[in-house]
Parts: structure tokens; C-alpha cells; sequence
């Protein structure tokens, strides 16, 4: 996949699905106090939802990860037209920018589940890994 940058945008863009929609998940999983005292658990909710979206980004790093070492080591070969060196290069710049833009999504994601979740499950130092604070 890390070959065809395209396949692999596309790929990014379907795992980030969940996390570009996380307001809508969050209203529709963390339902309101009325929905709460009638049994539905968001201490719960909170934290499958946080390990589902922990998981993600875990996955999409070190996806990204995986395909800039792999483009690092085609650029280290020796036997290298200027093309294919050029097009690698500008594969590994695409490949950081990436990792930015994973970084931007993450933060939002973390901020807007901990404006939601704070009450029920505290983030952890390793991002979206929750602990029980009821």
C-alpha cells in the first residue's frame, strides 16, 4: 500500500471517517443526562468509544510510520534513477505531511471526547487511554 500514495490517502481518509464524525458519535453514544437515568451507562460508552478511537490512531501511525521507513529505505539504495529518486522524495515529504495532519486530526478528536467524556472517564498520559473517575 505504501507504494501508491493514492490507495493509501484513501485508506487514511476511511480510518479518519470515524474521527471526522466525532461530534455526531459522541451525541449519538454519550446521550444526555435524560437518556442516562433511564439506564443508559456513559461511563461505558465513554470508554469503548475512547479504545476504539485510541486503536485507530494507533493503527493509522504506525501505518504511516511503517510507509515513510519503507520509502527511507528505497531512498537509500544506490542503484536509483534521478526520477525514481525525486518521486520517492516527494512520496516521503507527502508521507510527513501525513503525520501532521494525523496529529492535527487526533488533537481534535482527543479535545472534543474529553469535553464530553471528562465526567466519567479522565485521559490518561498515553492520549485517549481512559481511566474510570466514577
Amino acid at each position: 500500500m505504501c507504494d501508491d500514495y493514492l490507495q493509501f490517502q484513501n485508506h487514511l481518509k476511511d480510518l479518519r471517517k470515524m474521527d471526522d464524525l466525532i461530534m455526531n458519535t459522541l451525541n449519538t453514544t454519550v446521550l444526555t443526562a435524560t437518556f442516562r437515568s433511564q439506564g443508559s451507562d456513559a461511563t461505558k460508552q465513554c470508554q469503548k468509544l475512547g479504545d476504539e478511537i485510541a486503536s485507530r490512531a494507533t493503527y493509522r501511525n504506525e501505518l504511516i510510520s511503517a510507509c515513510i521507513s519503507r520509502t527511507n529505505d528505497s531512498l537509500s539504495q544506490n542503484d536509483l534513477n534521478e526520477n525514481r529518486r525525486k518521486a520517492l522524495t516527494f512520496q516521503r515529504r507527502q508521507l510527513q505531511n501525513e503525520r501532521n495532519v494525523e496529529e492535527i486530526v487526533y488533537t481534535n478528536t482527543e479535545k472534543a471526547f474529553y469535553e464530553r467524556c471528562r465526567d466519567y472517564y479522565t485521559p490518561s498520559k498515553n492520549g485517549l487511554k481512559v481511566s474510570s473517575s466514577k
